[in-house]
């Protein structure tokens, strides 16, 4: 008889097909379905890193859990996320969705203390991800909120300079302000 274990390795890539339609749920119906048709990288590099995201993190959480692996896979999905207007709640709210794929692809009735122990250590796990979500999407942001001040200086030091420009053009004999 296969254990929750076995069962749940054995449906891993299902468990994941699950998750990643759950992602595309949280989209808008064109999005969604433009993420969903295009399989191409070079056309669809969001919808290409969230299929290998997902499938590159349920490897792990139904895994070894090898976290730099992990984390890489991760990366992919949550960096697109930091860069889209979302708050974070709404930006990370996918981790928690491979809770839901998993219940919907696994008979959780009637499961004995084993069982439910390791559904447990993979809700666990689960966390442990969103943590690992949260961390990625602050750098994310972080680097972004540091390009956008690193660009208002670079305007700013253009201004300055055109300002100051004008400024001793205007002092200069024979130049007509007009």
């Amino acid at each position: 008889m296969m254990t929750i274990v076995d069962v749940i390795k054995e449906k891993k890539t299902v468990i994941a097909d699950r998750w990643l339609e759950e992602i595309y749920a949280t989209y808008q119906d064109e999005a969604a379905r433009f993420l969903r048709s295009k399989k191409d990288q070079f056309a669809n590099p969001m919808g290409h890193a969230i299929r290998t995201g997902t499938h590159g993190i349920c490897e792990q959480v139904f895994g070894d859990m090898d976290v730099e692996i992990l984390c890489a896979h991760l990366q992919e999905i949550v960096k697109m996320r930091a860069i889209q207007d979302m708050a974070p709640s709404q930006a990370l709210s996918f981790v928690f969705l491979l809770r839901k794929a998993m219940a919907d692809v696994l008979d959780t009735k009637d499961k004995n203390e084993n069982e439910v122990a390791a559904i447990m250590e993979y809700d666990h796990r689960v966390d442990q991800v969103a943590l690992f979500a949260f961390d990625i999407f602050t750098k994310c942001r972080q680097q972004i909120y540091d390009m956008r001040i690193n660009e208002l200086k670079r305007s700013m030091a253009s201004v300055v300079k055109l300002v100051n420009e004008s400024g001793s053009r205007r002092e200069m004999p024979g130049f007509d302000a007009g």
